[in-house]
C-alpha cells in the first residue's frame, strides 16, 4: 500500500524513534525563509484576524481511515492522521453540502441591500448656516436582517465621519419588532435610535431584489443640497463685488479700537437714565412633575433699566427646603439658552425676554423650567396699561390636590371576626369596637323568623325544611333545621347565630353580610355555602315588615300598588273584578316582562290587605280558589281615572 504523502507543513521536526519531548526536537537548518505576515486587518468598523486556513489534500484512504473504527491506531504502514487533520476534513467536505431549502444565512449569503439616505442637522456654533445635510449609506444584510450605516467622508468638512451604526439588528420605531426589508422604501422617513433619516435612492440590486420578492419600494427622491457651499462661493463673490466687510472683521475692528484707548459706544444709557429703579414684579408658580415634586412659588424681577430679571425663592414655613433665596441672580434671561463645549466658539445672538413677553396667564422658560405668571403687584398693571395698552388682571390658580396614598385592607386570615382582624390592623393598640347601644337595647328581642328549603338540585333534600332566623339588634343570623321525618338528618342547630357573608353582593375592599332588607319571601340567600329559598314568614315578620315600608319595600302595600298599577287599571279597564293570585302573575309578567315578575312577598302584601279580598269571601268553600277585588286595591283616584277612560 501506497503511504499517503503529508503537506510540508506536516513534516515532523524530529526523529520518529523519539518521543515529542523538550530537547529531542530540531530545526529545519536548510530553512531560510521566515516571514511573518501582517494578519490584522480592518473590516468596516471592526477588527479581525486574517489567517487562512491551509487545505488539506484529501484522497480514498484517507476518508477511509477518517471513518474506520479504532483499528487503525495499530496501523504502521502510513502515517497517522491527527485530529486536527480529521476534523478540517471533516469541515472541507460539510461545507460542500447545498440543502433543497436554504435557510436565509445561506441563501442570501453576502448579499446586501444598499440605501442612500440623508438627514438634516441643526447648526449652532456658524452664522453663515442653520443646518447641514449628511449623506449616510445603510447597508442591510439579508443573512442575518443585521443593519449598518456608514457616512461617507467629506473633505474638509469639520465633522467626524465613518461609521455611524454599527452592525446589529435594528429595531423598529413602536417597538414592534426587528426592521425588515418591506419596511424599508424610497421617500419614506425612517427613524432610528431617534434620528429620521429620508431615504433617497438605492442600488441596482436592491431595485432587483424587491422586484422579485415583489415588496413597493417607493419613488426616489432628490438630496438635498448643503448650504454650506452656496454660502461660500455668494460670500466670495460679495466680497470682490461690493467689497463689503463682514462680522467678524467688523468686532476685530472695534476691539482693537478699544485696546488702543478708545470710547466705546453706549447705546443703553439713555434707557438707563429713565428707568432707573423701576422694577416690575411678577409672581410666579413652576410644577416640578417629577416624583415627590410639589409646587414651588417664586418672585420674579424685570429691571426696566437694563432688562435683567432676577428670580427669588419665596418658600413657606416649615416646607423642608434650604434657605437660599435667590434661586436667579440678576442677569439677562433668554429664550435660547446655549453653552458651547469649548471657549472661543462663535454662538447665534441671544434672544432675551422683554417686557411684551411677560405676560400674566402665560409661561416663561427658565433653563428648561416652564414658570407660570399668575399675578404682579399694582405698579407693573399700571405700566402696562399706561405704555404697552395691555390689561393684566389676576389669574386665579388651581389648588394643589393632594394625592395621598391609601392602603388597602389586608385579606382576613381566618383568626376572629372580620371588624377585629381590621381594627388591629389600624391600630397598634387593639380597641373594642364600637356597638349602637340605642339598637342594641330597643331591638335585642326583636328577630325576623322565615321557613326556608334547600335549593341545591339533590331529592333527597327537597323535603328538609329549615327556620332561618335574624337578630335585629346585631343582624346576626341563624339557622335551624326541623324535623323531617326519614329524611336521614337530625332537627337542631345547621349554622350557628352570627353576622353572614353575603355571597351575592358587589365585590368591594370590605365583605358584604346579609342585612334585614336582604330577607323576604321568594329570596335565595347563602348560609355556609347552602342556598335555602325563602318559602314563608311568622305573623311577627310579617307586620314588623309592613309596619317598617321604608326599610322593607316589598312589604309597603302602597309600593306594590304604585308598581302594579298599570295592570291592575288594564284589568279593571278589561271588565275584570276580582283575579286569582296566579293569574296576576301572569297577567304582570306579560305587561312588564320576566324583569318585572310579581315577588312572593309583594303577593303576600296585597293578600294582607284588609280590603283585598271580597266581601263573599268568608262565604265560599274552604278548598275554593283565593281572589283579590281589584277595585279595593285601587285608590280612589285612580278609579276615578280608570272610569273616565
Amino acid at each position: 500500500m501506497q503511504a499517503v504523502e503529508r503537506p510540508p507543513s506536516m513534516v515532523p521536526t524530529h526523529p520518529p524513534h523519539l518521543p515529542f519531548l523538550p530537547g529531542t526536537s530540531f530545526s529545519d537548518p536548510r530553512k531560510t525563509h521566515h516571514p511573518k505576515t501582517q494578519t490584522l486587518v480592518y473590516c468596516t468598523d471592526s477588527r479581525a484576524d486574517n489567517i487562512k486556513a491551509e487545505n488539506i489534500a484529501l484522497d480514498e484512504e484517507v476518508l477511509q481511515s477518517m471513518n474506520s473504527t479504532a483499528a487503525w491506531r495499530i496501523d504502521t504502514s502510513r502515517p497517522v492522521i491527527t485530529h486536527d487533520e480529521r476534523r478540517a476534513a471533516k469541515d472541507a467536505l460539510r461545507n460542500t453540502y447545498r440543502p433543497t431549502i436554504q435557510p436565509a444565512w445561506l441563501k442570501h449569503d453576502r448579499q446586501v441591500l444598499r440605501f442612500f439616505c440623508f438627514y438634516q442637522e441643526p447648526v449652532v456654533e456658524r452664522p453663515d448656516e442653520n443646518f447641514r445635510v449628511r449623506n449616510c449609506v445603510l447597508n442591510y444584510h439579508l443573512e442575518d436582517g443585521t443593519v449598518q450605516m456608514n457616512e461617507p467622508k467629506v473633505e474638509n468638512s469639520g465633522i467626524p465621519q465613518g461609521p455611524f451604526l454599527k452592525r446589529h439588528r435594528a429595531r423598529k420605531p413602536d417597538g414592534t419588532g426587528d426592521l425588515l426589508p418591506g419596511d424599508i422604501k424610497l421617500g419614506m422617513k425612517l427613524e432610528l435610535y431617534g434620528k429620521v433619516f429620508r431615504v433617497a435612492d438605492c442600488d441596482d440590486f436592491t431595485k432587483w431584489f424587491y422586484q422579485q420578492a415583489g415588496f413597493e419600494l417607493g419613488t426616489p427622491v432628490e438630496t438635498r443640497t448643503d448650504n454650506f457651499f452656496d454660502n461660500s462661493v455668494i460670500k466670495r463673490s460679495t466680497l470682490g463685488a461690493k467689497k463689503l466687510i463682514p462680522k467678524e472683521v467688523a468686532e476685530q475692528k472695534e476691539y482693537t479700537e478699544v485696546m488702543l484707548g478708545g470710547a466705546r459706544k453706549n447705546l443703553r444709557l439713555q434707557q438707563f437714565l429713565d428707568n432707573d429703579r423701576r422694577v416690575l414684579r411678577f409672581y410666579c408658580y413652576w410644577d416640578d412633575l417629577a416624583r415627590y415634586g410639589a409646587r414651588v412659588y417664586y418672585v420674579l424681577h424685570y429691571f426696566l433699566s437694563d432688562d435683567t430679571v432676577e428670580i427669588l425663592e419665596q418658600h413657606p414655613r416649615n416646607s423642608g427646603r434650604d434657605p437660599f433665596p435667590v434661586f436667579l441672580r440678576r442677569q439677562k434671561l433668554t429664550k435660547n439658552p446655549e453653552v458651547k463645549a469649548c471657549p472661543g466658539l462663535m454662538e447665534n445672538a441671544p434672544k432675551p425676554y422683554r417686557t411684551h413677553d411677560m405676560m400674566v396667564g402665560g409661561e416663561i422658560s427658565v433653563y428648561n423650567r416652564r414658570f407660570h405668571l399668575y399675578d404682579c403687584d399694582d405698579f407693573t398693571r399700571q405700566f402696562y396699561k399706561d405704555y404697552l395698552n395691555i390689561t393684566q388682571p389676576r389669574d386665579d390658580i388651581p389648588k394643589e390636590v393632594a394625592d395621598l396614598p391609601k392602603l388597602d385592607d389586608p385579606p382576613h386570615i381566618g383568626l376572629g371576626s372580620d371588624e377585629d382582624s381590621l381594627a388591629t390592623c389600624k391600630h397598634l393598640v387593639p380597641r373594642p369596637l364600637k356597638v349602637d347601644m340605642q339598637k342594641l337595647l330597643t331591638m335585642s328581642d326583636k328577630m325576623l323568623r322565615f321557613e326556608g328549603r334547600v335549593v341545591n338540585g339533590q331529592k333527597e333534600d327537597e323535603r328538609r325544611r329549615f327556620i332561618i332566623g335574624m337578630r335585629l339588634s346585631d343582624e346576626a343570623m341563624g339557622v335551624w333545621e326541623l324535623r323531617c321525618r326519614n329524611s336521614g338528618h337530625t332537627e337542631g342547630k345547621f349554622a350557628e347565630l352570627g353576622r353572614k357573608k353575603n355571597p351575592m353582593a358587589p365585590a368591594g375592599p370590605r365583605p358584604s353580610f346579609y342585612k334585614p332588607e336582604d330577607l323576604f319571601v321568594g329570596a335565595t340567600i347563602f348560609v355556609s355555602a347552602t342556598p335555602f329559598y325563602l318559602i314563608r314568614a311568622d305573623e311577627y315578620t310579617l307586620k314588623y315588615m309592613e309596619t317598617h315600608p321604608a326599610q322593607f319595600p316589598l312589604a309597603g302595600v302602597d309600593n306594590v300598588l304604585a308598581r302594579l298599577k298599570p295592570v291592575l287599571q288594564q284589568l279593571q279597564a278589561d271588565g275584570v273584578r276580582t283575579v286569582t293570585p296566579e293569574e296576576l302573575k301572569s297577567k304582570v309578567v306579560e305587561a312588564l316582562g320576566e324583569d318585572g315578575a310579581l315577588i312572593e312577598h309583594e303577593l303576600i302584601t296585597l293578600i294582607r290587605h284588609p280590603s283585598a279580598l271580597p266581601p263573599d269571601s268568608a262565604l265560599e268553600a274552604p278548598d275554593a280558589p283565593l281572589k283579590l277585588n281589584i277595585d279595593a286595591l285601587l285608590p280612589p283616584q285612580t278609579q276615578t281615572d280608570a272610569a273616565n277612560q
